[in-house]
């Protein structure tokens, strides 16, 4: 569709004047870029913008893709370049703009510059020390080695795999919908509304603090670690639910909106406590279970659906501050000595000794035998008299000792 004219044209030759030329004239006619540039330079370490190291140097929007030789490293510090799909078995962004449709890389390194575009897959090796990523699709990283860092990423969907280590941050993330899974914690901060379609963190903690509301879709689990969940409203606990084995904590904020909270899954910590906690208003349609305290607290509104369940060592439901009616139980938590929750079992056991009513003075018995039995009647007679013989001998004879608290 680009318009073509011609200018400068003269007529020569035996036949000349048999013809006549309209310089007014003009047609039209497309450009096409170029399908492909192939790369010709070293392996290792080729700067993209040497034009010697190209059949063709992608340069702007002239070239749909780059083919890159199987095993190479290339660091791209060209001017900026836009391209349909780009394969690498490495690249380096060390400068400039690089705009990719469609890109995947087995190993992936920013130290600067900008990458944007629709989608990035990475399936080895993830390194983001500076610079930004800006995708308008979906970022899909498996880093196998190691931790798993992100530095400013925006992108329409982040899915994540640290096989070998944790998954954290230390640029701004922005992204609307979350999928990961860690063999240690999962600790991120987003900074819009997002989704949780799954967090699976294998040996550690799950940490997602957001602006703006969480709403999970898929189930998140700590098997052997703690989950805290914090969102600037709404916190929505979908039907997949949450387990772990330490503490649970949802919180949902009025920092930016009226702070409520909804539980359509179940919420189940197998060794410690779980605390829920809305500014606003507070839902519950499924079952919470601990295996320590369980304390769940609303401002406004307290709802409570038919299948709501609460179990817990101790189970507290606060409505503006004033105690009110839990939901029943499900399953009522045993206090057992087990590896997961001998701590919680034996504080919450102790609680419940000192709640009961105290013993009278007559039921104190603190004598024994000299054999580590209970004394006789006629032994605690015979040592009453004795104590009476010596009492003014001794007034500052040893006080009865305590009663002791056993526990179930």
């Amino acid at each position: 569709g680009k318009t073509v004219t011609a200018t400068g044209l003269g007529l020569s030759g035996a036949d000349a004047a048999n013809y006549s030329v309209n310089a007014s004239a003009s047609t039209s006619a497309d450009i096409t870029r170029r399908s492909q540039a192939v790369w010709t330079g070293p392996a290792t370490g080729g700067a993209w913008s040497d034009p010697g190291n190209w059949d063709a140097m992608p340069d702007a929007a002239n070239v749909l893709s780059v083919s890159l030789p199987a095993g190479s490293q290339i660091v791209f510090d060209g001017a900026p370049t836009q391209l349909q799909s780009l394969s690498a078995s490495g690249l380096t962004l060390a400068s400039g703009e690089l705009s990719v449709t469609q890109f995947s890389a087995a190993r992936y390194r920013q130290t600067a510059g900008r990458l944007s575009g629709n989608s990035l897959i990475v399936s080895q090796s993830f390194e983001h020390s500076g610079g930004s990523i800006d995708l308008s699709g979906s970022l899909d990283i498996t880093h196998t080695t190691g931790a798993l860092n992100l530095g400013d990423i925006a992108a329409g969907s982040l899915r994540l795999q640290a096989p070998s280590g944790p998954i954290t941050q230390s640029g701004t993330l922005r992204t609307a919908a979350l999928r990961a899974s860690s063999a240690s914690a999962i600790h991120l901060v987003n900074q819009i509304p997002i989704e949780i379609q799954g967090l699976l963190a294998s040996q550690g903690d799950i940490t997602i603090e957001n602006t703006g509301g969480i709403t999970t879709s898929g189930a998140v689990a700590a098997p052997a670690g703690a989950v805290r969940l914090v969102a600037n409203s709404p916190l929505t606990i979908g039907s997949a639910g949450i387990t772990a084995l330490g503490a649970i904590e949802l919180n949902a904020t009025n920092q930016t909106s009226a702070g409520t909270v909804r539980l359509d899954g179940d919420v189940v910590s197998t060794g410690s406590r779980v605390s829920v906690t809305a500014a606003s208003s507070l839902t519950q349609n499924a079952r919470i279970r601990a295996a320590g305290a369980l304390s769940v607290s609303a401002t406004n509104d307290l709802n409570l659906g038919g299948a709501a369940r609460a179990d817990g060592l101790t189970v507290s439901y606060l409505l503006n501050g004033l105690q009110t009616s839990a939901p029943p139980s499900a399953n009522p938590v045993p206090v057992t000595a087990t590896p997961g929750n001998i701590v919680n079992n034996f504080l919450a056991a102790f609680e419940q000794a000192i709640s009961a009513a105290e013993p009278s003075a007559s039921q104190i018995v603190t004598s024994k035998t000299s054999s580590g039995g209970a004394a006789s009647t006629s032994d605690a007679s015979a040592q009453g008299k004795s104590d009476d013989k010596d009492k003014d001998k001794d007034k500052t004879a040893a006080k009865p000792a305590p009663a002791e608290v056993c526990l179930p």
